[in-house]
């Protein structure tokens, strides 16, 4: 006979400073109803449980705006903005300095940036650290949000102007962080757009993606400006 397989997941909690790894549950597999709907620990809500035992569901694409613990805020979201920050102690403490003061000179709710913000450390060269906007502000109008984004557009700019670059950000924004790399009249992007002629002249794979326009359609350039 096979024995049955089983999930575990473990987790990890910080206690007094430290990072305290803990083992989680093992679970025989299939999991029960009661096993995938149970919100103890280690995961204490029902999404994130689902999420970690392989259930399929459109949880995730709300986790950030409406949650079990706050399931009013079905129209609040916030834009996450990650920029490139020199990999030493230094430019982090600085680069936290400069986020909050282009928040809050710009009026704009600053979410993640503070004496505790640490950056991810994905790659080699480069720390990114995470920028999160509030879009509506307390205001869930169309109108309200428009002007949240034009916000999000203004620290951009700001943020290109003391030299940082972002590694990701939305659709709506993705010429906004293509502008951001100016460097000797954007050698950059008009070599990416070179190749995407070369390789693809007809713009049929994804045009406008990463800021990267196909001749036919480079007139659409910042067309999600408006």
């Amino acid at each position: 006979m096979v024995a049955p397989s089983r999930a575990f997941f473990d987790t990890s909690v910080l206690v007094a400073g430290l990072i305290e790894e803990r083992d989680g549950e093992s679970l025989p597999v299939p999991l029960t109803r009661e096993q995938i709907e149970k919100t103890t620990g280690p995961y204490p809500t029902n999404m994130r449980r689902n999420v970690t035992q392989g259930v399929p569901g459109l949880g995730a694409w709300y986790m950030i705006g409406r949650t079990e613990q706050s399931p009013n805020t079905w129209n609040e979201t916030h834009i996450g903005l990650f920029s490139l920050v020199a990999r030493s102690g230094e430019a982090v403490m600085q680069a936290q300095k400069d986020f909050a003061d282009i928040a809050q000179r710009l009026g704009t709710p600053n979410l993640f940036p503070n004496a505790l913000a640490t950056p991810v450390n994905w790659y080699q060269f480069a720390f990114i650290m995470g920028n999160g906007f509030g879009m509506s502000m307390g205001e869930t109008s169309p109108e309200g949000k428009k002007r949240a984004v034009a916000r999000l557009r203004q620290v951009l700019k700001e943020n290109a102007a003391r030299g940082y670059g972002d590694y990701r950000a939305p659709p709506m924004l993705q010429d906004d962080v293509a502008d951001q790399y100016s460097f000797n009249n954007h050698v950059l992007r008009r070599f990416n757009e070179a190749m995407k002629d070369a390789i693809d002249p007809n713009g049929v794979l994804s045009p406008g993606r990463a800021g990267v326009w196909p001749a036919p359609y480079r007139s659409m350039r910042g067309g999600l400006r408006g």
